[in-house]
């Protein structure tokens, strides 16, 4: 049983989510990240979570339909380069 339409999409986004070297290392690894280079936050703790936040949300506006594939892609990528918020 091949998938088409929105089960071939859900493939190619598991894919992203799971395969992507740069979001899989930045979302599980971050923890070993130096502080100084870590996204969001120097606590890994709050860095991990923020980014898995930032993918959670693009993921259930993408299955939401507010999202094509193309830019879920582009805001699962963003989900490992987020910049420091909370510098102030």
């Amino acid at each position: 049983m091949g998938f088409t339409g929105r089960g071939f999409a859900i493939r190619g986004v598991a894919k992203i989510a799971l395969f992507d070297p740069l979001l899989s290392q930045k979302r599980v690894l971050v923890s070993d990240m130096p502080a100084d280079k870590r996204p969001v936050s120097i606590d890994p703790a709050i860095s991990a979570r923020m980014m898995i936040t930032y993918f959670r949300g693009a993921l259930y506006g993408w299955a939401a339909g507010f999202y094509s594939d193309e830019e879920f892609e582009k805001q699962v990528r963003l989900a490992g380069r987020l910049s420091e918020p909370d510098t102030a």
